[in-house]
């Protein structure tokens, strides 16, 4: 403790108090508020600011150069206290949740499943899930009152995800399935306030919430729902195993048919291939549909709305008026305005602000030494609005990600899907649904904000 006292006395922060460390500053903050002040404080103690949450010291990073040496630095892969919260509140052993030798084998392992051979097959997929998704908007269009595009991406992206990454057609988009979707939007709103709230980490504190209970009941619903197609997927393969000739149609069917990635792990486990564990199995689903519905749809719903003329020039161009054509990748490789503008709706809305870590041994950084031990947090939303790095900050300008502008930037200076060894395994199966989106439904619709921006943030 004395050396960790030393080291955090030579980081700039906030005066901390005795035994309760800077936790009164946050108390009335909301988890909106949070993100704005730590942007705040971030700006004023920059490049690296520290906080005492009780007696546990915390470190939040911004600046690309830090943040480059710690995202690769085996010495900050540790679990931080909030991913903690996967233990009392288990969505089984994902990617997201685990640590260690059983993280590399499950990363191993998942980035197969986006290979780029996969791509034509998960492009087709996002093309007839927008459709769905045009026509839902369609019937809604017709009156004159605001709609939350949030609701309907969700279900968009939570088929697409299902699909692609089960082999499941679960139609959210027509009423299914939606108390999954639901359930999910819950865990995540309380998880996220736990990060940005640190003492709910504290369980005496968190079982006098509401959260307690919405957690729980969201927990079990989600881990029953993704046992019930486990059950389902594996007693399809036992029966299409049966015999030999049926298991050789099998095995030639799933080398033309891409396996998704549940039928790839079911594969195996039953084959006596691998040790994956039902809870591990489990926790893949739950996180690719963490992953693969919240991000995409909240970062969609953010881009929907600066949507400029330019947008649909470049439409024009690669599909002329034919409103109806599917999406391919080759049209996704020319959409390089819509990239830009994607880009920019992530740099100003992160859908993960801040994302948590530990260090298991002191890490030298540009300026300072992170103890052994303490919270580190990357700070992306103030990263994103660095104004040494981005002219204008706070202004919505899709030009940032122009080649012109580009050119010489820090690797690390935009980071939606975090960086290094822990990088986001999804980052462009994320890209390719939300240009495929963007493709069609802007080749039908203009879509106006529902609100101004200061609402937005």
């Amino acid at each position: 403790q004395r050396h960790i006292r030393k080291l955090a006395s030579k980081i700039p922060g906030p005066k901390a108090y005795p035994l309760i460390g800077n936790i009164l500053d946050a108390l009335a903050w909301t988890p909106e508020e949070t993100v704005q002040k730590y942007k705040r404080i971030a700006q004023t103690y920059s490049p690296a600011v520290r906080f005492w949450i009780g007696p546990q010291l915390a470190i939040a990073v911004s600046d690309p150069r830090d943040l480059e040496i710690l995202m690769n630095s085996r010495k900050c892969l540790g679990r931080n206290r909030t991913q903690k919260i996967f233990d009392k509140y288990p969505l089984g052993d994902g990617l997201i949740a685990i640590g260690g030798e059983q993280w590399k084998i499950h990363r191993k392992f998942v980035l197969q499943s986006f290979n780029y051979n996969n791509f034509e097959s998960f492009v087709k997929v996002f093309d007839k899930n927008s459709k769905i998704l045009v026509d839902c908007l369609k019937v809604t269009s017709n009156s004159n009152n605001s709609i939350n595009i949030l609701d309907y991406l969700k279900k968009f992206t939570f088929d697409s995800i299902c699909e692609n990454m089960m082999g499941v057609k679960t139609s959210s988009q027509k009423k299914k399935h939606e108390e999954y979707i639901e359930s999910l939007t819950t865990y995540l709103y309380i998880f996220t306030s736990m990060v940005m709230k640190p003492w709910l980490l504290i369980p005496i504190f968190f079982r006098l919430t509401s959260y307690h209970k919405k957690m729980t009941k969201s927990t079990v619903f989600m881990n029953m729902f993704c046992d019930e197609i486990v059950s389902k997927k594996t007693k399809d393969y036992r029966e299409q195993s049966k015999d030999i000739k049926k298991k050789e149609q099998l095995e030639i069917s799933t080398r033309i048919n891409r396996p998704t990635l549940l039928e790839s792990m079911i594969q195996l486990i039953e084959n006596n291939e691998c040790s994956f564990s039902k809870k591990e199995v489990t926790g893949e689903i739950n996180f690719m549909l963490w992953a693969g519905m919240d991000t995409t749809s909240t970062s969609l719903s953010f881009t929907m709305i600066d949507v400029q003329r330019k947008v649909q020039e470049e439409l024009d161009a690669v599909f002329g008026d034919d409103v109806e054509r599917s999406v391919t990748i080759e049209d996704l490789n020319n959409l390089i305005y819509i990239e830009q503008v994607i880009k920019e709706s992530l740099r100003l809305y992160p859908v993960i602000p801040i994302i948590p870590r530990t260090s298991t041994e002191d890490i030298k950084i540009s300026s300072h030494t992170i103890p052994k031990g303490c919270d580190v947090f990357f700070n992306i939303y103030s990263l994103h609005r660095n104004p040494k790095i981005y002219p204008n900050p706070d202004e919505f300008d899709p030009e940032n990600f122009s080649p012109e502008r580009s050119k010489g930037r820090h690797p690390y200076s935009f980071l939606p899907f975090s960086g290094g060894m822990r990088k986001c395994v999804g980052y462009k199966y994320a890209m390719f649904q939300m240009k495929v989106v963007l493709a069609t439904v802007l080749r039908h619709f203009t879509v106006h904000p529902g609100c101004d921006r200061k609402e937005m943030e």
